[in-house]
């Protein structure tokens, strides 16, 4: 008897949770799906979910509906939905399930910096991604989703008169923007930063950061001679080692063959993904007239590895 009992216990508690259980679907439209307050295009517009933000499933409403999306037909329902992740995380609201799946789409990660630049230099659908900014308040630093400034303005080494075809990149933060990451989905709050002294470190030397759950450091190798114009740099690498005893990893994440008239600049060090691990932004130009800041992140390394690169930015000078 005890044991009949036990077997309708165990299949009363598999129904509910099989009842309860969440229904996790991604975003896969491409240029982000609109969240309404109400089911319906009459439903005011919450905010938009960008590609590949993980949603909770809350509710069907069965109110079907076909939609043209660049001349193909979406079809699905309206369904009520939480965002898990992404800048409406925890909010809640209506979108169309046809522009829903349950794999978490690619998403290609792009970064920006503020500052003024030549027409070419900043990729035409910036407006149109979602962006998490990198800013340092009067407590440190912190992420934040923001909607970038985007302006065009006069370029003094291209445009003659009346014409506008660069761009500044800005925001509306009061705080300091160093970094603008789309594609990165983290919650908003404060990030570690782990600072150094040495930011532009020459062939021989070695940083050692503070912070890191594990013990981390960075080593440079290469030779360096003067010449003429300056310093020129010849296979220039940095390696990055973490860890201890057993658990205790090498790898070498930059390689340039030639620097010159420049240096390798780390732009900022800390912790943007949250965890626990060093994440880099450096400049990786390899030439006086270029400026190249490239971001790396521990989370998407390669098992046995410490970094992945995962986007730069390019601008040009003269």
């Amino acid at each position: 008897m005890k044991l009949l009992a036990k077997v309708f216990l165990l299949q009363f508690l598999l129904l509910q949770g099989m009842l309860h259980a969440q229904d996790i679907q991604y975003v896969l439209a491409e240029s982000g799906l609109n969240m309404r307050s109400s089911a319906g295009t009459s439903g005011e517009k919450i905010g938009k979910l960008a590609l590949g933000t993980e949603v909770e499933v809350l509710t069907h409403t069965g109110n079907s509906l076909t939609i043209s999306d660049n001349g193909k037909e979406i079809k699905g329902e309206w369904v009520e939905v939480k965002a898990r992740n992404g800048a409406l995380a925890n909010k809640s609201g209506f979108v169309v399930s046809g522009f829903l799946g349950e794999i978490s789409p690619p998403v290609p990660m792009a970064i920006l910096v503020p500052g003024n630049f030549h027409g070419e230099d900043v990729p035409p659908n910036s407006g149109s991604r979602e962006w998490l900014g990198l800013f340092e308040g009067e407590e440190g630093f912190y992420v934040s989703y923001v909607e970038p400034s985007l302006k065009r303005v006069y370029d003094s080494m291209l445009d003659v008169e009346g014409e506008k075809t660069g761009w500044k990149v800005g925001t509306n933060n009061k705080d300091t923007c160093t970094l603008l990451v789309a594609g990165l989905a983290v919650n908003e709050g404060k990030v570690d930063h782990y600072p150094i002294e040495d930011k532009s470190p020459l062939p021989g030397s070695s940083i050692y950061f503070e912070g890191p759950k594990v013990p981390t450091s960075l080593f440079v190798t290469g030779r360096a001679e003067l010449v003429d114009y300056g310093l020129l740099m010849k296979e220039y690498a940095l390696t990055l080692r973490s860890g201890k005893g057993t658990e205790d990893y090498t790898q070498e994440f930059l390689h340039i063959e030639h620097l010159e008239e420049t240096r390798v600049e780390i732009l900022w060090s800390g912790d943007i993904d949250r965890d626990g691990k060093l994440d880099l932004l450096i400049n990786t130009s390899n030439h006086y007239n270029l400026y190249q800041p490239t971001l790396y992140l521990s989370s998407r390394a390669a098992k046995g590895k410490l970094l992945r690169k995962m986007a730069s930015f390019r601008a040009t000078g003269c």
